[in-house]
């Protein structure tokens, strides 16, 4: 129970950091900071794909102290490069790797990546617009992890927050 008042106590401040703050990027950095803190994960990024050219960008990353920064590495990345990446994370669901050496054989391209990122373990969240895969929220950690369905729901919730301000933010820019 007092996981869940902690859980629901930094969504309500993101939501307000969002509502009062000017900046967006610096609403979003800082959500990704108080989030990758309260999950005590080495990384906490929002990779954003075109639904046009299936290009993918790391656009905002927190990293814990220490951690390099890997962002720069991961822009313009053509996504059905990523086959077995792209069926685990599309449907809606969290995708939760526990071990990075135990993705199967069809992976095989998604476990160098994340060998060379030296990423042992993650979980990542879709989010769409309409029926397109526009991208998702992922946390990773150079050690093997097990995430709680308390950190599921959490960061289910904070990517629909984000997801939300983002697609508004576009919208807004286009009109």
């Amino acid at each position: 129970m007092k996981e869940q008042v902690r859980n629901e106590r930094l969504l309500r401040e993101t939501v307000e950091r969002f509502l009062q703050s000017p900046s967006l990027e610096q609403s979003i950095l800082q959500s990704l900071s108080d989030v990758g803190l309260h999950l005590n994960v080495d990384r906490i990024g929002v990779y954003c794909v075109d639904s046009n050219t299936k290009l993918g960008t790391f656009k905002y990353e927190w990293c814990a102290k220490g951690v390099p920064k890997i962002r720069k590495r991961l822009q313009n990345i053509i996504i059905n490069e990523f086959p077995w990446w792209v069926g685990q994370i599309t449907p809606y669901e969290p995708m939760c790797i526990t071990d990075g050496n135990t993705i199967p054989s069809a992976g095989v391209a998604e476990r160098k990546i994340l060998q060379s990122l030296d990423i042992k373990s993650l979980m990542a969240i879709p989010f769409h617009k309409g029926m397109d895969f526009t991208g998702f929220i992922g946390v990773t950690s150079s050690k093997r992890r097990e995430y709680s369905e308390e950190e599921k729901s959490l960061l289910q919730a904070f990517t629909h927050i984000i997801a939300q301000v983002m697609e508004t933010q576009q919208n807004l820019v286009i009109t």
